[in-house]
């Protein structure tokens, strides 16, 4: 397996690595949303960026720092963009009550 990312310019381990951090901040993010949660959602978005900055700052292989750079704004933009529904969606709502 890891011939074939080799070929590509990434290592299996961190293709893996990036690929389950950001599965476990996409998940945490759309599965707490109460109020008392969110705090874990937030941290772990944060901890992936972290993790995806160190990657493009310290590594490497431009294919790494691309596909780590790439992840980073995917996860930001998504949640951006969802955060701003929920609000929206949200302040309609109260509004109507």
């Amino acid at each position: 397996m890891d011939s074939f990312f080799s070929k590509v310019g990434i290592s299996a381990f961190d293709f893996i690595y990036l690929s389950a951090f950001y599965l476990a901040a996409m998940f945490n993010f759309f599965a707490l949303k109460e109020k008392k949660q969110r705090w874990l959602a937030r941290g772990s978005l944060v901890i992936f960026a972290l993790q995806c900055l160190i990657y493009i700052l310290f590594h490497d292989g431009l294919n790494l720092k691309l596909f780590a750079g790439l992840m980073l704004v995917s996860a930001l933009t998504i949640q951006a963009i969802v955060t701003r529904r929920r609000r929206l969606e949200a302040g309609e709502h109260s509004e109507a009550k």
